[in-house]
């Protein structure tokens, strides 16, 4: 599931972060890019990797014909919302769609995945685990290096970055309100480790079993995950979350007409984007002879 989430998080960087320019050149890259991260984590036979990009070729042909136009009417109705004052409401519909969206991806992935990783000999899919582990472990130690003052500063900095990519520079307000809400945010990245940890370790109990089974336990285990979150993590997130939306009500309402501008321009430049993309979705000719990737 962790690099699941990677491969999901690779594809809403091409379509999401990117500029309009190069969406599209991401987007129709995203293939060669999935096949590379794949290959980080376990070394593949010629013939696994042919099937791999099978694979890749059938999600990639998914997405761009059934989610990619989802996108596209999210992004109308955002436009449209931003023509009267934003609340916090507003805020949390899109968040349903988008989280929506993300579960729809992660559901297709697992599948995808799970199906390709029988193909996998059992040391293959231990080596895949494994890999996971080891990467967590150093991810973790550079994340809690941080001092509170450092992890602060750096989250001061991300909300700053993230808002002044959609619109533009902030105003001396904007950029006050930011620094006035930093405290109030919980700090997670320790119990997120921490849980991610105990959650790898399972995996990792899981596919070194090899049971006949594993695919079911797997796929039961990956959906569980957020169940067995701690609840100082999800107590934590809720309060980050109400954070986050009174800080985005306060500084939407308050933009400037060349804010405005910006937003509603970088908006429509995605939304063109994944309009075209959309409707240049042909379906390949391996997902006519295969079963249970193509509905």
């Amino acid at each position: 599931m962790p690099a699941i989430c990677r491969f999901g998080v690779s594809l809403l960087l091409a379509t999401l972060l990117a500029g309009c320019s190069s969406t599209s050149f991401l987007y129709n890259r995203l293939d060669t890019f999935i096949a590379w991260e794949l290959d980080d984590y376990v070394d593949l036979t010629p013939t696994q990797a042919d099937e791999m990009d099978r694979v890749i070729d059938d999600f990639m042909w998914w997405h761009r014909t059934q989610e990619l136009p989802r996108y596209v009417a999210l992004l109308d109705r955002v436009d449209r919302d931003l023509t009267q004052p934003v609340n916090a409401d507003v805020l949390m519909d899109v968040e349903h769609s988008v989280e929506s969206a993300l579960n729809r991806l992660r559901d297709r992935m697992l599948t995808d995945m799970l199906a390709f990783g029988a193909t996998l000999s059992p040391e293959q899919r231990l080596q895949f685990v494994e890999t996971l582990q080891a990467q967590h472990t150093e991810l973790s130690e550079e994340r809690l290096a941080r001092s509170e003052q450092r992890y602060r500063e750096d989250l001061e900095d991300q909300l700053v970055d993230s808002l002044s990519d959609y619109l533009g520079r902030l105003t001396p307000v904007q950029r006050e309100q930011v620094t006035q809400v930093v405290p109030a945010f919980h700090r997670l990245d320790g119990m997120w480790m921490e849980d991610r940890r105990v959650w790898l370790d399972r995996l990792h109990a899981i596919i070194d079993a090899n049971e006949p089974n594993w695919p079911d336990l797997t796929r039961e285990h990956a959906l569980n995950f957020q169940a067995t979150r701690s609840q100082g993590y999800r107590e934590g997130f809720a309060n980050n979350m109400q954070r986050l939306r009174e800080l985005l009500v306060v500084v939407l309402n308050d933009r400037t007409e060349r804010q405005d501008t910006k937003l509603r321009k970088k908006l429509a430049r995605y939304r063109d984007s994944f309009a075209e993309l959309a409707a240049d979705g042909v379906v390949p000719v391996a997902a006519i002879t295969t079963t249970g990737l193509v509905e």
